[in-house]
């Protein structure tokens, strides 16, 4: 088995889609490269954070996760947020959320440091009018995966404030069960070298009172859109804020490299959970290309 793509192959012996039509095939979990396991972050305690992962080289595939202990979402889990942030944590309004950043050794994880309006959880006044809460503690879990190569890279390009938007066609066709990333680095400064991943909507604009930044993005069957923050409060670089770990390694600039990769539903990442794959039929059109590989339907 492929644990980059989640493929199977059978290389050696006959599969017999006649005579036995069905196989029950068995498949545990492939552990990422890196992973930290569940632990407390406390941002009373730290709001700011370094973790090696060793992994030897720039991943593609960073994932931070944040599992309420207390409060209204107890046990649930929220995803982290690109360190190209929305808000400084300055001003007296609610924010919250951890925002990390990597390279080829680190990760860095960025926590609210005004504790009277941040928290790494936050949900609150605007969203919904149930389950809010603002929690200062919480459990962190970061992993590393193995990423097969992309259908589409576009390699690194320059964006910023002398070019905020590019359109760039991948033509992979539907992506309804795809994977699009796009990837910004910083090329000098403190967080040199950092990748921060782009969102998919802005929660500030030009129109507010506080800095900004980042790269929204959208996509279709044929397109990856991207928008570079480049207002006079917006910038594509935008790292923390006062409200973020006391400042640390905060940073603004106008331009970066962008990178966007896609993976089409054909060459997907390997999946996260214990699966098992059964009663899998065996397609005789797979099968004279001499590759049969299964795919999990969970």
């Amino acid at each position: 088995m492929d644990f980059l793509t989640g493929k199977t192959w059978l290389k050696y012996g006959l599969v017999d889609f006649e005579a036995q039509p069905y196989y029950l095939l068995d498949v545990l979990r492939t552990d990422g490269v890196y992973d930290t396991g569940w632990f407390e972050f406390d941002c009373q305690k730290i709001s700011f954070l370094e973790l090696n992962h060793n992994v030897g080289e720039t991943p593609l595939s960073v994932m931070v996760r944040v599992n309420g202990t207390d409060g209204a979402n107890e046990g649930f889990i929220f995803s982290g947020g690109s360190g190209l942030t929305m808000t400084t944590g300055t001003l007296s309004s609610d924010y919250g959320g951890l925002l990390y950043g990597y390279n080829a050794t680190t990760i860095r994880l960025w926590a609210p440091s005004n504790l009277t309006h941040g928290g790494i959880i936050n949900v609150q006044q605007g969203y919904g009018s149930t389950d809010t809460q603002r929690s200062h503690s919480a459990d962190v879990r970061v992993e590393v995966a193995a990423m097969a190569a992309a259908d589409y890279d576009s390699g690194w390009f320059e964006m910023g404030a002398s070019r905020p938007q590019r359109n760039l066609r991948h033509g992979l066709g539907d992506l309804t069960y795809g994977i699009v990333r796009v990837l910004v680095r910083v090329r000098s400064g403190e967080n040199e070298g950092f990748i921060f991943p782009g969102v998919g909507a802005a929660q500030n604009d030009d129109s507010g009172v506080d800095s900004y930044g980042g790269v929204v993005y959208a996509y279709n069957e044929e397109y990856v859109h991207l928008y570079a923050a480049n207002g006079s409060r917006g910038s594509i670089v935008h790292v923390g804020g006062a409200g973020w770990a006391s400042g640390k390694h905060h940073q603004i600039d106008n331009v970066a490299d962008v990178r966007v990769l896609v993976w089409s539903s054909d060459n997907l990442p390997a999946p996260m959970a214990d699966s098992i794959y059964e009663a899998a039929t065996a397609y005789a059109d797979a099968f004279h290309y001499g590759e049969w590989f299964l795919w999990s339907t969970s």
